[in-house]
């Protein structure tokens, strides 16, 4: 898996949608494999390359932080992950009806 992320780092822009898909892919293998401080500082690159090329509301924005959130947890860092997912929930409510199932997700 690092191999691909490697592949894609050389082959595509930052913004390019594969590029981020094979990054979140590692980071959750990473995640899974108890080594969740390489998953914590992955993500945390995916989510600063989202800031500041996808909008606030944008759903693959908002699915990083999340996961990032998630990955928080996992390492202790629950003030973190709370107040990551308390802005999520925030913009979703914006953005989505209330009956939407993602908002459900966080």
């Amino acid at each position: 898996m690092e191999h691909i992320v490697v592949v894609c780092t050389r082959l595509f822009a930052e913004d390019h949608p594969h590029r981020p898909a094979s990054q979140h892919r590692l980071a959750m293998a990473y995640k899974s494999d108890g080594q969740t401080k390489k998953a914590v500082e992955l993500l945390e690159h995916i989510v600063a390359v989202d800031t500041a090329v996808l909008a606030e509301e944008d759903l693959a924005r908002l699915a990083s932080q999340h996961w990032l959130a998630a990955a928080y947890e996992t390492d202790g860092q629950i003030k973190k992950a709370v107040k990551l997912l308390e802005h999520v929930v925030v913009v979703e409510a914006r953005l989505l009806a209330e009956e939407h199932p993602i908002p459900l997700d966080s």
